[in-house]
């Protein structure tokens, strides 16, 4: 199934929203052991976003799960927050998935998620109370969720020391990632992020990744 330029730009916008929102609960639990560890975007024309789970401080691919969630019903978006609710449900207990629903990405196993089976688990008084803290530090200069011209799309935690981003933009054909050390000069590259994105450093093609178009290496900045 194709998607207009419209379902696309809603499917994009729809994934920003959903990654802007599990940013803020990268050290927080979404079930009894599992954490939020990336979130993949699902290049057209998919119409979904991918959440990576899995143990706290750990890389390891065998011990993480991939589960894929529609951020599309029908024609209308689901909600972040549902979303979430979702997540919080999947990620309380072991379940048995049909094996047409299953599969594999970045050596990670991949579940593809049925909403309509799952009941989401509402929201905590934390939680509630993050969303007016989330509320609050984003009356700043953004417009949207573009920063500079470029939008968050997803990330992913691939090892201790190097973290991947997910970057669509205004002048930034399809999808670019940027791999970046946590342990480098942060401040520096997230000032020329917007920049290095948009064709100012050297882009490669990971072809293990099929969330991105074209990769940035910026860990030796």
């Amino acid at each position: 199934m194709t998607l207009t330029d419209e379902e696309g730009e809603e499917v994009a916008e729809q994934q920003a929203a959903v990654t802007d929102l599990l940013l803020h609960r990268v050290e927080a639990r979404v079930g009894k052991r599992a954490f939020v560890q990336g979130v993949l975007p699902v290049l057209p024309p998919g119409r979904t976003v991918r959440i990576v789970i899995g143990p706290k401080d750990s890389y390891d691919p065998e011990l993480r799960l991939v589960l894929e969630l529609p951020v599309l019903r029908g024609d209308e978006t689901v909600p972040p927050q549902e979303i979430l609710g979702v997540l919080r449900a999947v990620g309380r207990g072991t379940r048995i998935y049909p094996s047409d629903r299953v599969g594999d990405v970045l050596g990670m196993t991949l579940i593809q998620v049925d909403m309509e089976k799952e009941t989401p688990v509402p929201a905590s008084l934390k939680d509630e109370a993050l969303g007016i803290l989330r509320g609050v530090t984003h009356l700043g200069p953004h417009e949207g969720y573009y920063w500079y011209g470029a939008r968050l799309r997803g990330f992913l935690f691939r090892e201790e020391d190097v973290l991947r981003l997910y970057f669509d933009g205004e002048e930034v054909p399809g999808v670019v990632a940027a791999d970046v050390r946590p342990s480098g000069a942060t401040t520096a590259v997230v000032a020329a992020l917007p920049s290095l994105i948009a064709g100012g450093a050297e882009e490669t093609v990971d072809e293990n990744d099929p969330h991105c178009d074209r990769l940035v290496d910026l860990t030796r900045w």
